[in-house]
C-alpha cells in the first residue's frame, strides 16, 4: 500500500516547518511574552508541531524526530485542555525549554469536538492517564461556539458521549451507541460535515467497538475499511495538503488500544507507524495502562455505526 500524498517534496515539508517552530522559539520577544499569550496559542502551536511531526513520518525522519514533534504537540494539547476545563486552576507545562505557568480560564477557540478528540488520541498514544482524566471532564455541549455550526450538530454531541462512555465502565455503550447512530443519518448531517462523519469520526467509533466486543477479525476489517475512508476523505483537492492525513491519530490511537489490551496487531500501513502503536519509543512521560473497559464488560456486539 502506498501513501495517497506522493506530490509533494517531504523533505521540503518538514524543513520548512520544523525551521518555522524552532525560529519561533528561539525568538526572544516571543518567549519573553509567551506565557502572557499562551493560553489563546497553545492549540494551534499545537497544530504546527503535530505538522512537523507528519511531515517528518512522510520524509521517512527517524522515529526520534517524530516523536519529538508529536510529544510536544500532546503537551501543547494537553495544556490547552487544562486550562479551559479547569478555570482558576494553575497548570504548567514546559515547550521547547519554555516553562510556562498559567491559570486556567473557559475558552470556545479550539475547544469543540475535533480539537478535544485531537488532545484525547494523543493522551491514549501516550499513555497519559493524567490527561486522559482531565479530557473526562469535557462536556461538548458546554463549548458551543455562536460562530461555528458544526458545535451546535446534536450528533457531535453524541459521538462524544460515545468517546467518554468507552472509558467509563459505568457508562450504557448501548443507548450512547444508539444516539450517535441517529443523530449520525444523512438528514441530520450537513453536506459540508458528511465526509468527514462518515469517512473519519464513525470509522473511528467503529473501531472502539470492535475492540469493546473483543473481535479480532471485526476489528481487521473494520480498520482496513477505515484506511480506504481515510484515504477518500483526504485525498482530494480540498483535503491532501492537510497533515492530519498524512500521519492519522485516531487510527494509531485506536490501534494502539488494540493492541495493549487485546493484542491485536494492525498490518502494516503508510499512515501510521507500528513503533508508535507498540509504545517503542521513549518519552519523560508515565506509561500506564489505559482500558477502555473491563475486559469482562466487552460483550457489547452493536452493528457498524459506518455501514
Amino acid at each position: 500500500m502506498q501513501h495517497f500524498q506522493t506530490k509533494l517534496n517531504a523533505d521540503w515539508c518538514y524543513k520548512n516547518r520544523s525551521e518555522r517552530m524552532n525560529y519561533v522559539f528561539s525568538d526572544s520577544g516571543l518567549r519573553s511574552r509567551y506565557s502572557k499569550d499562551a493560553q489563546g496559542r497553545v492549540y494551534s502551536d499545537g497544530n504546527s508541531f503535530f505538522e512537523c511531526a507528519a511531515a517528518a513520518w512522510l520524509a521517512n525522519k527517524p522515529k526520534e524526530t517524530i516523536v519529538y514533534w508529536l510529544y510536544q504537540a500532546h503537551i501543547a494539547k494537553q495544556a490547552h485542555f487544562y486550562w479551559v476545563l479547569n478555570p482558576d486552576k494553575v497548570h504548567s507545562c514546559t515547550l521547547q525549554e519554555l516553562d510556562i505557568t498559567l491559570s486556567g480560564k473557559k475558552m470556545l477557540n479550539w475547544s469543540d469536538v475535533h480539537d478535544w478528540q485531537d488532545a484525547l488520541t494523543l493522551a491514549i498514544i501516550f499513555n497519559d492517564q493524567a490527561a486522559l482524566a482531565n479530557l473526562m471532564q469535557y462536556e461538548s455541549r458546554d463549548f458551543i461556539h455562536p460562530k461555528a455550526e458544526g458545535t451546535k450538530l446534536p450528533f457531535m454531541h453524541a459521538y462524544c458521549d460515545l468517546l467518554k462512555g468507552f472509558f467509563n465502565p459505568q457508562a450504557n455503550l448501548k443507548n450512547l451507541v444508539q444516539a450517535v447512530a441517529d443523530t449520525s443519518q444523512p438528514d441530520n448531517i450537513p453536506n459540508i460535515k458528511r465526509s468527514l462523519v462518515y469517512n473519519v469520526m464513525l470509522p473511528f467509533a467503529d473501531l472502539m467497538l470492535a475492540i469493546v466486543a473483543n473481535n479480532k477479525e471485526r476489528f481487521s476489517l473494520t480498520m482496513q475499511k477505515a484506511i480506504k475512508s481515510h484515504v477518500t476523505h483526504f485525498n482530494d483537492s480540498v483535503h491532501d495538503g492537510l497533515e492530519i492525513g498524512w500521519l492519522s491519530m485516531p487510527l494509531c490511537a485506536v490501534a494502539a488500544i488494540a493492541y495493549r489490551q487485546c493484542g491485536f496487531k494492525p498490518e502494516p500501513n503508510p499512515y501510521f507507524p507500528d513503533w508508535l502503536v507498540y509504545g517503542d519509543f521513549d518519552v519523560n512521560v508515565p506509561k500506564p495502562d489505559i482500558d477502555i473497559r473491563p475486559l469482562s464488560e466487552q460483550k457489547l456486539e452493536a452493528e457498524p455505526l459506518n455501514k
